[in-house]
């Protein structure tokens, strides 16, 4: 038997099964497991889609090997409501992708359940204008939806994928006597190509997500600087591994006073500007973050950089290239039996003796 032949008839639609079957459940298990955990109603909506599409895999399977009804009528029912839960879930499934790139309204969520009724109405009304229907749907959903799922086009080659086997489903059933082999092969085996594109598309999304949600635990949402917590931790692991950093501890000067003249919103944007020119500072040498309010910190790593000069060099820039001034502390570890905690309030304290001697300098902390 040929390769090709394998896919023809019953024994196709059982081989293209399940060969799509680990695809839908890896799917299933990853959106049902993300439901449980996040209850977002894109991770919901997919969960429910796949069960729907397992379904409809499950039921053609079964038809194909189960005893056939004795009625005619009995067996176009039964393929048309295979037809109809099938139709269903793709429509939820291209729900569900567009879910997981953008908030959606109840009218959004209507609306596509109602093409699910107005599906199933017209497979139910006649097999011609139930694919017509589809076809429309998968169409308008290239060109609407296509290029709104994710940053390049695996969405839209999905799409076209299920396009292309719906098109030829129709030709080998409707204008094809007797469909060569290379036909069935292509209407067999183009699902396995879409729900492939899907499922790598939806693993991209889940690590995107991951990674988005992570880095959002680990920085300040204002400055895009480190948290307290990251810095804190960052100091501790660099100085148990046996580092020698050095830690900058500056306050913008009379920021209070800046937030109540000129209002909050240049009081924010005074300390992007803050933390952008001490991240480009100290990048490649360290790390900067938040501590808190007004106070920007940052971590050096290179025990060999000048500490005067840099922090001489970020205090000049603050002031050239903002409205503001900062005073600032830093401290150099030195010695051993030092924690963490003890060297960033080290140059904390140095900092608060730069801020009542006259502001806008800065002053290394000593013992």
């Amino acid at each position: 038997m040929k390769f090709l032949e394998l896919f023809s008839g019953q024994q196709g639609t059982i081989i293209s099964s399940l060969i799509l079957l680990p695809i839908f459940i890896l799917m299933w298990l990853i959106t049902l497991h993300l439901y449980k955990r996040r209850r977002k109603k894109s991770y919901l909506t997919l969960t429910i889609a796949l069960t729907m599409t397992l379904l409809d895999r499950g039921c053609a399977i079964w038809l194909s090997l189960g005893p056939k009804p004795g009625h005619f009528i009995k067996v176009i029912r039964i393929e048309n409501a295979i037809t109809c839960l099938g139709n269903c879930a793709l429509i939820l499934l291209i729900l569900g992708f567009y879910q997981l790139y953008h908030v959606t309204q109840k009218r959004t969520h209507w609306i596509f359940y109602g093409l699910c009724a107005a599906s199933c109405g017209a497979e139910i009304a006649n097999v011609w204008i139930g694919r017509a229907f589809i076809l429309i749907f998968i169409i308008g959903s290239l060109l609407a939806l296509g290029g709104k799922v994710g940053n390049d086009f695996k969405f839209r080659w999905a799409l076209g994928s299920f396009l292309l086997t719906d098109v030829i489903q129709v030709w080998n059933e409707h204008f094809m006597h007797q469909a060569a082999n290379w036909e069935t092969f292509l209407e067999k085996a183009l699902p396995a190509l879409s729900y492939s594109i899907l499922f790598f598309l939806l693993l991209e999304r889940v690590i995107e997500v991951m990674q988005m949600s992570y880095i959002s635990s680990i920085t300040d949402a204002l400055t895009g600087l480190y948290n307290r917590r990251h810095f804190y931790l960052s100091v501790e692991k660099s100085i148990r591994t046996d580092q020698k950093p050095s830690i900058i501890f500056s306050d913008i000067d009379n920021f209070k006073r800046l937030n109540d003249t000129k209002g909050h919103k240049a009081g924010d944007d005074v300390l992007k500007q803050v933390a952008t020119i001490v991240k480009e500072e100290v990048g490649g040498i360290g790390l900067a973050g938040r501590y808190g309010g007004e106070e920007i910190v940052a971590m050096i790593s290179d025990p060999s950089i000048d500490m005067k000069q840099l922090t001489e060099r970020i205090r000049f820039r603050i002031e050239k290239e903002t409205i503001v001034t900062v005073s600032i502390g830093y401290s150099k570890l030195e010695g051993k039996g030092i924690t963490h905690d003890v060297l960033i309030k080290q140059a904390d304290i140095a900092m608060y003796q730069a801020k009542t001697t006259g502001k806008n300098k800065c002053v290394r902390f000593a013992s």
